[in-house]
């Protein structure tokens, strides 16, 4: 039997051997087909083994196929979690040996999804280089109608679309609305590709008649074009029909726009920016995912210094807001911890400012601050559904507001301060009961659960709440001396 499934798997074309395969796997794994087989310790002993032999066939056949990579391995993945599941469930501890090879088996099923997925990203950005150099030569020819329809590269930045509703509107044909709105939607987002096309092409910029290095200088001056022109990029950034090579030309001319911008204090009405933060907010969201989704880590460094300075150019007022609103948006726990370590960096920038100036409204702006930051701790350590922290899934957002903490405490007890009111006798009880002994008693018990099993998964988890705990008792012995000397 095993000789002609073998057979088989070597005789028909790729994508056929792995349809055959997986089904004479299943039908293996049958019990009406092989159950009686299973009652002695040797025949379960050779089925796993013929398990075992098929993995590693099949192991082979997926890197072969020259096509319809994605389908092939759906239809491999089920089908052999289903053979590893009924294998190990009727398995006992004589099979030990047949188990590891099939175990072995199954890691060669992985690392041959890792080289395709490796093939394929590859071959991706290959034509994606491909496709950006062939189209130069058409996007060029269309970039010569923009000085035609009179417009310009700052205009289409700065979202200033007018000149697109103009010539709607002087057409003798009527236009029905819903149909307008859909061409808007769409030239918004023309307007930012065709601004990174000239960004991409020289011969595309020279065709617009633009010079792109003097318009990206004229909108990093104005700090409202500059948002403009950043709210304008969430229409490439968070689509998924533009690949990773167009949304990191995108991010290109983002950063230019914002690399080596001086923050300062917005002059102006708030309602001014509150009508721009909306699109600058979805900007964040999409560079966000493209931390978290890139394939390559050169673009997730950009959406990373991106990320950054964006948060960094939003005015003072505003920018705590955004900070709370992006955490309490993010489901991912690393995005959290990262969120949270730019906001101990304003903390710090604002501290270091504060400690600058004698103004008494720059000092109740930051104790603001500081208070805000109190918060994002108090939502990590004790969230809002109730009890402490998930552990160990949270522990990097648990460790970075502990860290937050810890900063804010050492800040106001090194200046003799008490801006924030963390060091009040009250605040510090409620961190120490609320907070952070609770955190204690959780790791204690997960610690020591940890110590009865012998087992890779528990060594991951030590390590991963390892550093939590050191933090955390050095925020216990600060709130403790505090509560002894106030």
């Amino acid at each position: 039997m095993l000789l002609r499934c073998y057979l088989l798997l070597n005789t028909h074309t790729k994508s056929d051997a792995v349809v055959i395969g997986c089904g004479l796997l299943l039908y293996l794994q049958d019990p009406g087909v092989n159950g009686e087989a299973l009652t002695s310790h040797a025949d379960a002993s050779e089925a796993i083994g013929c398990y075992s032999h098929f993995v590693f066939g099949l192991s082979k056949v997926l890197l072969r196929c020259q096509r319809r990579h994605v389908e092939q391995v759906k239809v491999v993945l089920p089908v052999i979690l289903k053979v590893l599941n009924v294998a190990f469930s009727e398995s006992d501890e004589e099979d030990t040996d047949s188990l590891n090879d099939l175990s072995s088996a199954a890691i060669s099923i992985g690392s041959s999804i890792q080289e395709i997925c490796q093939k394929l990203a590859l071959i991706s950005r290959s034509r994606q280089r491909h496709i950006v150099e062939s189209s130069s030569l058409i996007v060029a020819k269309f970039s010569q109608f923009l000085p035609f329809c009179g417009l310009s590269y700052f205009g289409l930045l700065s979202g200033d679309l007018d000149k697109i509703n103009d010539i709607c509107k002087e057409s003798d044909v009527d236009i029905d609305e819903d149909d307008f709105m859909v061409c808007f939607s769409s030239a918004a987002d023309g307007a930012s590709l065709a601004v990174i096309w000239g960004h991409i092409s020289a011969e595309v910029e020279e065709a617009a008649v633009e010079q792109l290095d003097i318009v990206i200088s004229k909108i990093r001056q104005d700090c409202f074009r500059r948002w403009q022109a950043i709210g304008m990029f969430k229409h490439i950034l968070i689509s998924i029909d533009y690949p990773w090579i167009i949304k990191s030309h995108c991010m290109d001319v983002l950063l230019s726009m914002i690399d080596g911008i001086i923050p300062e204090e917005h002059i102006g009405s708030d309602d001014d920016f509150s009508a721009i933060l909306p699109n600058l907010f979805t900007t964040l969201m999409a560079i966000e995912r493209i931390m978290m989704g890139a394939p390559d880590l050169p673009l997730r460094r950009k959406a990373f210094s991106a990320l950054r300075k964006v948060v960094s150019d939003i005015p003072c007022s505003q920018r705590f807001d955004t900070l709370k609103a992006l955490i309490t948006n993010s489901d991912s726990p690393s995005m959290v911890a990262i969120l949270i370590d730019i906001v101990k960096e304003g903390v710090l920038v604002d501290n270091h400012q504060n400690n600058l100036t004698k103004d008494q409204n720059r000092k109740e702006f930051s104790k603001l601050w500081g208070s805000n930051a109190l918060g994002i701790v108090e939502m990590i350590l004790r969230p809002p559904k109730g009890g402490p922290p998930s552990l160990p899934e949270h522990s990097e957002p648990v460790l970075s507001a502990l860290n937050l903490y810890r900063f804010i405490l050492i800040i106001e007890l090194t200046g003799k301060t008490n801006y924030t009111n963390v060091l009040s006798e009250d605040s510090l009880r409620k961190a120490y009961s609320e907070w952070l002994m609770p955190l204690t008693t959780l790791i204690s018990r997960i610690l020591a659960e940890n110590d009865q099993d012998d087992h890779e998964l528990a060594e991951s988890i030590t390590c991963a709440l390892a550093p939590v705990q050191l933090v955390l008792y050095r925020c216990i012995e600060l709130v403790e001396e505090s509560l002894k000397h106030p």
